[in-house]
């Protein structure tokens, strides 16, 4: 005996279509998106910002910080294309990368690179 199963469910499960690999927002692409926000005054503060995306205040806050990178950092992530196929290097990852000098934030993004690239 099997227990009865609602059609619905059933005929759901036929029709889910494949799901494609996740994309991610180029983190330096979001931070530009967000100041430039800012800037032209579609939204007056980052707590304005953050109510209109649905984040925290905090997140906006540090999404922002990525912004202050070394300008060759911050090339090197945005050629990394938009979107990303891969999470990484993602916001949280490239904040540790904000706290070091330029010399230092250049050889930390390209060993957090190193360790993100396909095997």
């Amino acid at each position: 005996y099997f227990p009865y199963q609602d059609a619905t469910l059933i005929n759901a499960e036929r029709e889910k279509k494949p799901t494609s690999a996740k994309q991610y927002c180029n983190p330096i692409d979001l931070a530009q998106a967000w100041q430039h926000r800012l800037d032209s005054g579609e939204s007056a503060s980052r707590a304005d910002l953050a109510d209109k995306l649905g984040v925290t205040r905090a997140h906006v806050t540090q999404v922002l910080r990525l912004l202050t990178m070394a300008p060759e950092v911050k090339a090197k992530v945005l050629a990394l294309g938009d979107p990303m196929q891969n999470k990484r290097p993602g916001v949280h990852t490239l904040l540790g990368v904000c706290k070091l000098s330029e010399k230092e934030q250049i050889s930390k993004l390209e060993e957090i690179l190193r360790s993100v690239r396909p095997k």
